[in-house]
């Protein structure tokens, strides 16, 4: 294992045959900063067993990468990011990945995603990670833009966009701007976010796991503020995961519906809805989903009025150290 690594104000160009740009595994308590790694093959950068690990205004550029990611973090404790730009990637497999990675903190982080085949972010078994200003934009092939899946859980994005991902996948495709997949992620949250023009859905809490009709495992997420702008023949917010609070949103546009509540337990308060929804503005599929406040400005509302707040999910642990040997 090494530890105290600067790798600093370089450019590695894989000149499109060199497979990976830049792998570091076993590393810890180290800095990337002023890097630019370009056209590999295969993976741009990738990181294994780290701890502590820092990059500061790095640029990724896809080149013709296959079957590959740009970014690609697993089993991390306490990572940072301020400034990541990823693109470029002509025929990439997922731009930003996540698995195993802890108490990150992500800051000015870009994904353009134009020209890629698979997920331009995605976050698997990942928790407790805060993002700040995080972009993702211009996905393709139905594969959202923000995607959260398999137990990650009290992740926490605020100030993101969420953009121009997959706009022609259509009604009924289940790409989503933002997609929690409906297998134990619970307790995120998304503040002050902008999803627009996304094809489909601009947010889906779903429920899609297992069997049909699927087991609910998802819980407790919250989209706290922001402007959600649906498409023409999708909808706009659909929440299936259970105990969901969604407060102070602005969902706008058109589609079948401004917010969709297949579920039961949540809480809706002080939204604006408006547009035209050929079906409604708020639907709600149970009694147990409740809320006050909510100004709707077209279209109609079974929300069932009463006073309820967030629950909120466990705190994180306190008082943990880690020492590396």
């Amino acid at each position: 294992m090494l530890t105290g690594v600067a790798l600093q104000n370089i450019t590695l160009d894989g000149s499109g045959t060199v497979a990976t740009g830049l792998e570091m595994d076993s590393v810890v308590n180290s800095t990337i900063s002023g890097v630019t790694i370009k056209n590999p093959t295969s993976p741009v950068f990738v990181s294994m067993y780290g701890y502590n690990l820092s990059w500061i205004n790095v640029t990724l550029i896809g080149g013709s990468i296959y079957d590959g990611t740009a970014f690609a973090l697993y089993f991390q404790g306490n990572p940072s990011v301020n400034g990541l730009s990823i693109s470029g990637m002509s025929n990439g497999l997922f731009g930003f990945w996540t698995s195993g990675v802890a108490n990150g903190t992500f800051s000015n982080v870009t994904v353009d995603a134009t020209g890629t085949v698979g997920r331009p972010f995605k976050m698997t078994g990942s928790a407790y990670n805060t993002f700040n200003s995080l972009t993702v934009k211009n996905g393709s092939n139905s594969s959202n833009g923000i995607s959260l899946e398999y137990y990650s859980s009290h992740n926490a994005f605020s100030n993101c966009i969420v953009t121009n991902n997959s706009p022609s996948a259509g009604a009924g495709s289940g790409n989503a701007g933002i997609n929690l997949f409906g297998n134990f992620v619970n307790f995120n949250s998304f503040n002050n976010c902008t999803v627009t023009g996304n094809g489909n859905l601009q947010y889906y809490d779903s429920g899609w796991w297992g069997t049909n009709p699927p087991t609910i495992t998802d819980t407790g997420n919250t989209i706290s503020g922001g402007t959600y702008t649906g498409v023409p023949g999708g909808s706009n917010i659909y929440i299936q995961g259970t105990n969901d609070y969604i407060h102070n949103v602005t969902s706008n546009g058109s589609g079948v519906y401004g917010l969709a509540l297949a579920t039961t337990g949540a809480c809706v308060n002080n939204n604006t809805v408006s547009g035209t929804w050929t079906t409604a503005a708020i639907s709600s599929s149970n009694s147990t989903n409740i809320g006050s406040g909510n100004v709707i400005g077209g279209g109609s509302s079974d929300l069932t009025a009463g006073t309820c707040g967030s629950s909120g999910g466990p705190a994180p642990p306190t008082g943990l150290v880690a020492s590396v040997q």
